[in-house]
């Protein structure tokens, strides 16, 4: 599904942020950001799985679970490969969930990964939610990104840049945004564990 396609509210957007940061993909516990619980949040919870941006599996007792199914087993959600195209992010190059724990019994995390990446999710286009997964993909990056570059980018005046990183990305999406300064470039931002 293209990405533009994809309606996702900001609220979509912190709990799929929350769950790429993670080794093990899961969505829960929900972000601080969130200002919901899981219970009340079944419904967004159900609207991903329909855009395949989640997966249900289950998970060992230890792991965070939103429901049981109707043998008992407590069921964890987890992002898809399609989720993180949704944010912008190259499934190849986000931190690899555990499949399994020794003897095959289930682990904190998902089971399998048998969800893969949609195709023609890689040309975003000019809409608002685009704009922040054109940031997304210059601030992961090994080199990074000067408030310049991402501004040209996105056609945005600075401000505007410094204000999607502290607020969207920063703190909606959960990302680790640090910076550094670079001889001959100036200060160049890069989301953290993405280089």
């Amino acid at each position: 599904m293209p990405r533009n396609s994809l309606k996702l509210t900001d609220t979509h957007l912190v709990i799929l942020g929350a769950a790429a940061q993670r080794d093990n993909r899961a969505a829960l516990p929900l972000p601080k950001s969130c200002k919901t619980n899981k219970d009340a949040a079944a419904p967004v919870f159900r609207a991903l799985i329909r855009k395949g941006l989640l997966k249900e599996q289950p998970v060992t007792a230890g792991g965070k679970y939103w429901r049981q199914n109707n043998t008992g087993d407590h069921m964890g959600l987890f992002i898809t490969d399609k989720g993180l195209n949704a944010l912008g992010l190259d499934p190849a190059e986000a931190p690899t969930a555990p499949s399994t724990a020794a003897k095959g019994k289930p682990v904190a995390g998902p089971l399998n990964r048998s969800q893969k990446a949609s195709e023609g999710c890689t040309n975003p286009s000019t809409t608002a939610g685009s704009k922040r997964v054109i940031l997304v993909d210059l601030l992961r990056r090994k080199r990074g990104a000067t408030i310049d570059e991402m501004a040209e980018a996105t056609g945005w005046q600075t401000h505007s840049v410094r204000g999607a990183i502290s607020g969207t990305i920063r703190k909606k999406l959960g990302l680790d945004v640090q910076s550094e300064a670079i001889k001959g470039r100036g200060r160049v931002y890069r989301i953290a564990g993405w280089a």
